[in-house]
């Protein structure tokens, strides 16, 4: 597809339901004019769809919970490194200590 962004922002626009009346004619002669961009808007409003059929989907309650029981433990090396990257103060003062 190779048309202009303003056309890809009129889509958006559009599905926003945010489009002038003049952008949406401009917008639908050139759905009618251009197979490309008629099929890439036909995907933005089955994508849109999608999500909003899915949007009453809940996890189950303790889901994060145990899905991180169920990840490998950390080295010892990897937790220290990671605390030194996030306290370099405390690590620079534990070098300087007397």
């Amino acid at each position: 597809m190779t048309c202009s962004s303003k056309v890809i922002e009129y889509m958006h626009e559009y599905l926003d339901e945010e489009i002038s009346e003049q952008d949406k004619h401009q917008l639908k002669k050139h759905l009618d004019e251009c197979e490309d961009c008629a099929i890439h808007f036909h995907e933005l409003k089955k994508t849109i769809a999608l999500v909003q059929s899915t949007s009453h989907i809940q996890a189950p309650v303790n889901f994060t919970e145990n899905v991180l029981a169920l990840l490998p433990k950390e080295k010892k090396q990897a937790v220290f490194k990671r605390w030194v990257r996030n306290h370099p103060m405390f690590a620079a003062a534990s070098l300087f200590k007397r």
